[in-house]
């Protein structure tokens, strides 16, 4: 059951033609978009929000490049299990970007 707005304690926000999508252009990231709301900005201060905004968030998306899997077959080997450790210790978020279930950000810039 969702719950109503008032029980969450925000507002779950809506994306119009006037906020910045930002689409992913890192291979295999799990994260595809970013949307950008824009508040309401006239033409001179959004080009120069969209720029900037652009600028800040796009490294956001080599973040969310999860490790590959092992096929089920070679997962129990002793060095494919040594490898994935090591990119465990290389990378602590690794196990949570594999169990990453959504593939867009909403972001409000004040």
């Amino acid at each position: 059951m969702t719950p109503r707005p008032e029980e969450r304690g925000y507002e779950v926000p809506s994306i119009d033609n006037r906020d910045l999508p930002i689409a992913s252009s890192v291979p295999y990231s799990k994260l595809e978009a970013i949307y950008v709301l824009n508040n309401e900005l006239t033409d001179p201060e959004y080009q120069k929000w969209a720029t900037d905004a652009k600028q800040l968030l796009a490294p956001l998306f080599k973040e969310f490049i999860a490790p590959p899997e092992p096929p089920d077959i070679l997962a129990n080997i002793p060095v494919v299990q040594f490898f994935q450790a090591l990119g465990e210790n290389l990378d602590p978020y690794s196990k949570a970007k594999k169990k990453i279930t959504f593939n867009a950000l909403i972001v409000q810039i004040d």
